[in-house]
């Protein structure tokens, strides 16, 4: 991963409550905290999505509506745990 898209993760994990599967944190604010728009943020998200590092569950509203994502951060727990235990 680049250097922003550890930025976005640690910006995540920041946020990550211990114990429960996903977090939820706005892409605006992680845009507005590192200097980057919106839309890079999506992007680097989609990244981290595609190698596994992270998944997002889209959030509705009891009218149907969406609203902003959860990050589920197993896959990243997963790669953390693996690189522990081959040590």
């Amino acid at each position: 991963i680049n250097a922003t898209q550890l930025l976005i993760l640690l910006h995540l994990i920041e946020h990550w409550v211990t114990g429960k599967e996903t977090l939820h944190l706005r892409k605006a604010v992680i845009a507005e905290r590192t200097g980057i728009s919106v839309r890079q943020v999506q992007r680097h998200i989609e990244k981290l999505e595609t190698i596994g590092l992270i998944k997002r569950k889209a959030q509705f509203l009891s009218n149907n509506g969406r609203t902003f994502n959860a990050y589920d951060l197993t896959g990243l727990v997963e790669k953390l745990q693996g690189l522990v235990s081959s040590s």
